[in-house]
């Protein structure tokens, strides 16, 4: 651990080389999170930002990109303060169980359709499963296939 004056308020640790502070990795070289009320101060800071060299410092000290900006912005915009809390990281499941269980009764359900209308298939004279008695076959007793 850093003394605080070599730390961020976000506890991240800094280094002052000739007059610039630089950012360190955070030791595990994970991403940041940040919580809907940073997200929110970040914006509020953003629009009192009168110029392009404020906007641009205020990205700098954050450690933001402005697309992270118009990202946020967004998501205020359309979802309201809900739209900033933190999403789950990760694929997102397209299915769950019980879409799965439908699928897997509809798969049954078309097999059995399929079963039951081969089953009531009209079998004529020549159809599957059935003897053709010729003329002199039904005389004799004999069945031809």
């Amino acid at each position: 651990m850093l003394p605080i004056g070599l730390q961020n308020y976000r506890g991240q640790a800094q280094l002052s080389v000739t007059g610039r502070t630089e950012r360190l990795q955070n030791d595990r070289g994970q991403r940041r999170r940040f919580t809907r009320e940073e997200k929110l101060r970040i914006l509020a800071e953003a629009e009192r930002c009168t110029g392009r060299c404020q906007m641009a410092a205020l990205l700098r000290k954050e450690g933001l990109g402005s697309s992270h900006l118009s990202m946020r912005r967004q998501q205020l915009r359309d979802h309201g303060e809900a739209g900033l809390d933190a999403k789950a990281a990760g694929r997102k499941p397209t299915r769950d169980q019980r879409d799965r269980d439908v699928e897997q009764l509809e798969r049954k359900s078309a097999r059995l359709e399929h079963e039951l209308m081969i089953a009531r298939k009209p079998r004529g004279p020549g159809g599957w499963g059935e003897w053709q008695l010729s003329k002199e076959g039904a005389r004799l007793g004999a069945c031809v296939l």
